[in-house]
């Protein structure tokens, strides 16, 4: 009888890696499909594990949480106290590659990668067709490393890091390209919405961490404070070519609190919208 793991155990019936001092090291590549009692830790030992479901569905569990898991999703989750558990869902049963790893550069990459999309152990990836033809040539060098040559054991190896290049690359521009042209465009089409960091993180399919970083770095300032600028200088549009009331063009650039908005508007300009309306006289 197969022995089920537990969440939050730290080992299992599964004999420990050899360690190693390689910069990129699988321990374990496969595919698991078919089998809808199937159930596995999130990982073991202290390496990372990448999964990729192609179909069917499951859950994931860890601690009180619950996360659906299925096709169209990877997985990136590494080592702690509470790895977690992997469910196949036994009407609709996953079919998922999977690749446990080690090695110091890995789990570097690994670690940032995770930190970008918010330590989210599993989430949605669009562009993943090269990463399934790399882990279907993985595969078939054998899933189990220890008995693989020196040769072969090199080349999944390279792999490996070749697949942590292709799930960091199409976060950082799933969906539309993070750019500042794109960013900007984004500003501007939803002006009249609320700032809110996690609507373009979710626009972009990153991370809020990730698009806070790096929109800083392309508009010269937080994206917070681009989106408030694009605001104001659109208020002040309005104030100046229009009669409308204070109250509606705050709703009309996404502040539905009018003295909040003045607040924001001061912050900006050093002065009242009244004011600023006062001082400006229509073209």
């Amino acid at each position: 009888m197969t022995k089920i793991p537990t969440p939050g155990t730290t080992d299992f019936h599964r004999e420990a890696p050899p360690p190693s001092h390689l910069p990129y090291r699988v321990h374990s590549i496969g595919r698991m499909h078919d089998q809808p009692y199937h159930a596995t830790r999130g990982t073991y030992f202290r390496d990372a594990m990448f999964t990729l479901f192609l179909s069917g569905k499951g859950r994931y569990l860890q601690g009180r949480r619950e996360t659906s898991v299925g096709k169209g999703m990877v997985g990136l989750v590494l080592p702690g106290r509470d790895v977690g558990l992997l469910l196949a869902d036994p009407d609709d049963p996953y079919d998922h590659y999977y690749c446990r790893f080690a090695g110091a550069e890995a789990m570097r990459t690994a670690r940032r990668i995770s930190a970008e999309r918010g330590g989210e152990p599993f989430s949605r990836w669009e562009n993943r067709r090269n990463a399934v033809e790399l882990l279907e040539k993985m595969c078939r060098l054998g899933c189990r490393v220890e008995d693989l040559e020196i040769d072969r054991t090199r080349r999944i190896d390279a792999m490996l890091a070749e697949l942590l290049s292709l799930l960091d690359f199409p976060w950082r521009g799933t969906g539309s390209e993070l750019s500042t042209q794109n960013l900007q465009r984004y500003l501007h089409n939803h002006i009249a919405e609320p700032a809110d960091l996690q609507a373009v993180a979710d626009h972009f399919r990153l991370s809020r961490c990730y698009v806070s970083r790096v929109a800083k770095e392309l508009l010269g300032e937080t994206l917070m404070d681009a989106w408030g600028r694009v605001k104001i200088n659109w208020a002040q549009t309005l104030l100046r070519e229009t009669p409308l009331p204070i109250a509606q063009i705050a709703r009309r650039v996404g502040y539905r609190d009018a003295f909040y908005f003045s607040k924001v508007f001061r912050r900006f300009t050093r002065q009242t919208p009244r004011n600023w309306r006062k001082g400006k006289s229509p073209r």
